[in-house]
């Protein structure tokens, strides 16, 4: 598994990217509406949210305990895989500990043998950390900071800050 080859325990479950906000309804139980909130201020981006996941969503992407953490890359390589194969459990194609590749070759450096496949789509950025929160409970909650402040997320997420508003404040 992507796991394994990260060399990475699943303590901490995969985030399963997207190409559009309309496929959270497939994967999440519910879309509250401060999820529809967040995503019309930060996605694509660097924002991860976690929803209850669909009951038949049963792919191995950790210990995820009924959840789904759930993101819009904002790179078009990216997104020109997810369109052709659907959402996908992905996360940085490094091993535990270790930089974030840029190339191809970089990550074949890191990961080997251990994955059986690299897609060459030429240098990539360096993409920011991804602020996540956690809207399985009846107040929203960072789990982690990322790109997006925690108070701004926060806000947006409670209805105290427009979307447009947030989005032009990154």
């Amino acid at each position: 598994t992507l796991l394994a080859a990260k060399g990475r325990d699943d303590a901490i479950p995969l985030p399963v990217l997207v190409r559009t906000p309309k496929q959270l309804a497939g994967l999440a139980v519910a879309v509250p509406a401060a999820a529809d909130r967040l995503v019309a201020a930060f996605w694509p981006g660097p924002l991860t949210l976690v929803l209850h996941a669909q009951p038949r969503l049963t792919w191995d992407i950790g210990q995820a305990e009924g959840t789904v953490a759930l993101r819009m890359p904002l790179d078009e390589a990216t997104l020109a895989v997810i369109r052709t194969v659907g959402p996908i459990a992905l996360t940085a194609a490094n091993a535990t500990g270790q930089e974030a590749p840029r190339t191809a070759a970089a990550a074949a450096e890191q990961l080997g043998g251990s994955v059986a496949a690299y897609l060459d789509a030429g240098e990539r950025p360096s993409a920011p950390v991804s602020t996540i929160v956690d809207l399985t409970r009846s107040t929203p909650r960072v789990l982690r900071e990322g790109a997006v402040p925690t108070a701004l997320a926060l806000d947006v997420a409670e209805g105290h800050v427009d979307p447009v508003t947030a989005s032009a404040l990154l």
